[in-house]
């Protein structure tokens, strides 16, 4: 009986892969925008990307569908198949099965398609030094629904992602979403942590927050010096891109690739009529247009540093930055805590 149900969990796997690749064919993403809320639903509407009788029609087939999967095909395994008689041996198999089925969403999403696969890297066509890592966070607060904070940058990411797999660049990419960066950039953190070699590796980092508001300006924020801006400044007059440049840390996940020393971009776009880590972070201020802008200045940007051969600087921050990162994770203010605590450091320290 054991091995019987080992075979049919594998089986629910393969049609759970089927499902989703029906609902994703030919759509993409809008093939399955009626497990999101109704006030995503009403936006897909409104752009003119679906019809509302579309979602409907799609809604109808994918439940039916779905019910069927979770309902009907283990309810043909375990009465036809396994011959169950009793109430009791039904609803022990059934768990099994259901069980079994999470355990797909674990091991095949969670753990070899997003921890441990290659599959979030573009390797470079040309054996050049120096990876390009290129971040957005996917998290909200308990209280937001993180539509412009920071559903906007996860997205542009992904867009990014599928634009290099159809042009690869000279250098490798690494694309990491990083979770908990509301908390306290702790994904960006870990992903430094366990991956200390790949660090070792990467000389640019990418990251992107809050992007896609209808009003507002466009602004970089740049983890470097002088030479980073000038080169940021002469790309946007290239292709006529309107943005304000500050130098500085961004509070952000690129932040913690900067204190290793790796100069970052972070493109974001400032607004007045949108606000984040309340309720009221909704897509009803964004554009879809924004979007595409940033999009498409944001695969060219990406594109000229990482098929460049020499990077536009140095994997270094000089030490206005560094002291900057320090105040950033207030290492500045623990210094000073413990020299206060105890003075006779500060005192060596002056000998």
């Amino acid at each position: 009986m054991i091995g019987k149900l080992i075979i049919e969990i594998l089986i629910l796997w393969i049609l759970y892969a089927l499902y989703m690749a029906i609902l994703v064919h030919k759509r993409g993403p809008l093939g399955g925008i009626f497990f999101y809320p109704r006030v995503m639903q009403e936006r897909v509407i409104e752009t003119g990307l679906m019809t509302e009788r579309e979602v409907r029609s799609r809604r109808t087939f994918a439940f039916s569908l779905l019910l069927a999967l979770m309902i009907l095909v283990p309810g043909f395994m375990i009465l036809c198949v396994n011959g169950a008689q009793t109430y009791f041996s039904c609803c022990w198999q059934f768990y099994v099965l259901f069980l079994g089925a999470e355990f797909f969403d674990w091991l095949v999403i969670d753990t070899i398609w997003v921890a441990i696969s290659d599959w979030w890297i573009i390797p470079g066509t040309e054996d050049l030094k120096g990876d390009i890592v290129l971040t957005a966070h996917y998290d909200s607060i308990l209280v937001g629904t993180g539509s412009w904070d920071n559903a906007t940058g996860s997205v542009n990411l992904l867009h990014l992602y599928k634009y290099f797999l159809r042009n690869p660049a000279k250098r490798t990419l690494r694309f990491v979403w990083c979770g908990s960066e509301e908390q306290g950039l702790f994904g960006s953190h870990a992903y430094i942590e366990q991956n200390p070699d790949l660090v070792d590796r990467i000389s640019f980092c990418f990251n992107f927050d809050m992007n896609g508001t209808v009003l507002g300006p466009n602004e970089i924020f740049i983890t470097g010096g002088e030479d980073l801006k000038t080169y940021v400044e002469q790309y946007c007059r290239e292709v006529g891109y309107s943005a304000s440049k500050h130098i500085g840390v961004h509070s952000s996940d690129s932040a913690p690739f900067c204190d290793k020393g790796i100069p970052a971009l972070g493109l974001s776009r400032g607004t007045n009529t949108a606000e984040i880590h309340t309720r009221r972070d909704l897509v009803g201020p964004l554009g879809a247009d924004q979007l595409q802008d940033i999009g498409v200045f944001s695969s060219g940007l990406v594109a000229r540093v990482a098929n460049s051969v020499i990077l536009p600087v140095e994997r270094k921050l000089d030490d206005k930055m560094k002291e900057e990162l320090d105040k950033y994770f207030y290492r500045a203010q623990k210094r000073k805590d413990e020299e206060k605590r105890n003075p006779e450091k500060k005192d060596q320290k002056k000998d």
